[in-house]
């Protein structure tokens, strides 16, 4: 068993935590602590012009390699060259949108005569929101409606153009954009690059429901196949933090040295304790933490009228986030958004280590959320920021995989009637009953949520 004293459900990467994961020395949750007390201050600083958000980034970034043994493989978030990847592909996608030559693909077979990467959406995306993402003008994107998924190929075709690819989601159309390498030159190499790396690493393999004709799912999707150097834990519980081992007592010292990042100037603040609730303030922003784990961070509403776009308050909610030093690892995903007036409110959702974490919807209904965390942007500054806190204890971590989705889709099938493209999802994640989760496999239909055995 590992234990690893975790906010918000990610793991602080360091050579020393992993060295006393591995030595099973569980108790010393100082150098979490400390890191938190290092960074305080630092939640409204801005990121630089060079660090923007896209809001495209994906839930899963695949790679077509066209192995005989892994004709797809998946490049997971804690992989230092999924960066580089999205970033390089973010310029090369922003380039064909506004330059390149749209048009409507008659059949999919080509785009796999070369190898790619394709990146399945954390939402879908309309047009509107497309051209929001990458700041692009009322002409462009005239044939797509909306689309759950972006390729990518790198290498030029005969008439040395790139190509990127999106399924329109309403449609079922392929739309295609091809675009020069000018000016993209470096990025395209970095991506031909990763391709030809991927090709030797020992990764998981995956099958393509869209390369592969699998009629059954609206979008699509890659489903993990049977595979060695495949990590997960079997099991995961959580508990509260900065609470005792009962959970009735707050760990009022542990607590403060983590909300005082919420306030510019943690010396003046005030603090409150009620029974279930501890309150913190100044004259800009109040905090609370309760004793269901949740964190409510509300500041004064600015007078100031700022109108930036959809693209600048992700970026808003993006760096308050990310300036949360508990999220280093990144596994949360953009669920939804919805605008109300002059307020953006976005909805992320957790994972770990690459798999989602599909939490109780008691533990939710509990704190009147749909989603465990929930940021509220105006006027270019975070008004709210509501978030469940957990602590985790990872059990039996597993080196391959063995589960075979086809016996898993039958069992489905057999006891759920299920028309073409009704299938939305199918995924490994993290179920939970209470506080306790299990991977499993993730059925998504248009309208409810299967969670099935792994065999």
């Amino acid at each position: 068993m590992m234990k690893s004293a975790l906010l918000g459900f990610l793991i602080v990467v360091s050579l020393y935590q992993v060295a006393t994961l591995w030595f099973d020395n569980v108790s010393d949750r100082n150098v979490f602590y400390s890191l938190i007390k290092d960074t305080a201050n630092k939640i409204f600083e801005p990121r630089l012009e060079n660090e923007k958000e896209y809001m495209i980034k994906p839930e899963t970034m695949g790679a077509y390699l066209g192995l005989s043994d892994k004709d797809f493989t998946v490049v997971p978030r804690s992989n230092p060259s999924n960066k580089k990847i999205l970033s390089a592909s973010t310029v090369v996608i922003e380039k064909a949108l506004k330059e390149g030559k749209e048009e409507e693909a008659e059949e999919a077979s080509f785009i796999w005569q070369k190898r790619g990467f394709c990146f399945e959406l954390p939402m879908e995306m309309s047009k509107e929101q497309l051209k929001s993402d990458f700041k692009l003008n009322s002409s462009a994107i005239k044939l797509l409606n909306s689309t759950t998924m972006i390729g990518i190929v790198p290498i030029a075709d005969e008439d040395k153009k790139i190509l990127i690819y999106m399924l329109d989601k309403e449609t079922n159309k392929l739309i295609v954009y091809r675009t020069d390498k000018k000016g993209i030159a470096e990025e395209v190499r970095l991506l031909e690059t990763e391709l030809n790396g991927l090709e030797k690493t020992e990764k998981g393999a995956y099958i393509s429901t869209l390369k592969n004709d699998i009629s059954l799912f609206a979008n699509p999707v890659l489903i993990l196949l049977p595979s060695n150097n495949v990590n997960y834990f079997e099991k995961i519980k959580l508990s509260l933090p900065f609470l005792d081992k009962e959970g009735k007592v707050f760990l009022e010292e542990e607590l403060e040295n983590y909300v005082d990042k919420f306030f510019k100037n943690p010396n003046v603040k005030w603090s409150v304790q009620n029974k279930d609730v501890m309150i913190y303030g100044d004259d800009a922003s109040l905090v609370k933490y309760s004793k269901q784990g949740l964190i409510e961070y509300t500041a004064i509403q600015s007078t100031e009228v700022i109108n930036p776009n959809l693209s600048d308050d992700y970026n808003v909610a993006y760096s308050f986030l990310m300036n949360d030093k508990i999220m280093q690892n990144e596994d949360f995903y953009l669920k939804d958004y919805k605008i109300e007036n002059t307020k953006t409110i976005f909805n992320f959702s957790y994972g770990y280590d690459g798999y989602p974490l599909c939490l109780d919807n008691e533990l939710l209904k509990a704190n009147n959320m749909i989603y465990p965390v929930e940021i509220t942007v105006e006027n270019g500054k975070v008004l709210k920021y509501k978030r469940l806190l957990f602590e985790m204890e990872l059990q039996n971590r597993q080196y391959s995989f063995k589960g075979q989705f086809e016996r898993v889709l039958n069992e489905f099938l057999e006891n759920n009637k299920v028309a073409e493209r009704e299938l939305e999802d199918m995924y490994l994640g993290y179920s939970f009953k209470d506080k306790e989760g299990t991977l499993k496999w993730i059925i998504r239909t248009r309208d409810q949520k299967f969670d099935m055995e792994i065999h």
